[in-house]
């Protein structure tokens, strides 16, 4: 446990933060699970500029790894792609 005033506040902070990339993480997954199960292409189409910004968001907060992210955009575009083929 943290004693020190500034320590006790970060901590705090901290606690928020995580809170807060926990929802932006899931969001980003919920799309992508959205995407993965999308009956007609032009649904999976629909999602994806949605997954794009969110995960670009996510990249430039550090919530993830920009490759991370950038792997996520290329694999999805791959199977939305090779959809109704």
């Amino acid at each position: 446990m943290a004693h020190h005033r500034s320590a006790i506040k970060a901590a705090r902070r901290a606690k928020k933060r995580r809170q807060w990339n926990r929802i932006i993480r899931g969001d980003i997954r919920a799309t992508i699970r959205k995407i993965r199960g999308a009956s007609s292409k032009k649904e999976a189409e629909k999602l994806l500029p949605r997954l794009f910004s969110a995960v670009d968001k996510a990249a430039k907060k550090h919530i993830l790894h920009r490759r991370t992210a950038d792997r996520y955009k290329s694999r999805l575009t791959l199977f939305v792609n090779k959809l109704n083929e």
